[in-house]
């Protein structure tokens, strides 16, 4: 564990990054309400929830005083991949998917 070499590109070795990839899965599968197992949401709304980013929720639930962010809100912004983007120029949440056809509303 600690005294291992980082893998190339992370910043633990083998036996720690086995470990979190497990825990990380053993969360996903472990939590019957996971959003992307069978049963939580049609195939329409799934694909409109992974549409979202992380920086799109940031912006969104502050409110205003983030105005702009890095679209991959967990990865440094640089020119070329991952610019820095107003807040309004990043993808919302389509909620048509969650609408009744059927319905008058």
């Amino acid at each position: 564990g600690l005294s291992e070499q980082c893998e190339r590109g992370a910043l633990v070795g083998p036996t720690f990054s086995c470990l979190i990839s497990l825990q990380f899965a053993n969360f996903k599968y472990g939590d019957r309400f996971f959003y992307e197992h069978e049963g939580q949401f049609s195939p329409a709304q799934l694909d409109a929830i992974r549409e979202v980013k992380m920086s799109s929720l940031i912006c969104l639930l502050t409110k205003g005083l983030i105005t702009k962010m890095q679209p991959w809100a967990f990865v440094l912004p640089d020119d070329k991949k991952n610019g820095i983007k107003y807040c309004e120029d990043l993808p919302e949440l389509d909620l048509s998917p969650w609408f009744d056809k059927n319905s008058e509303y």
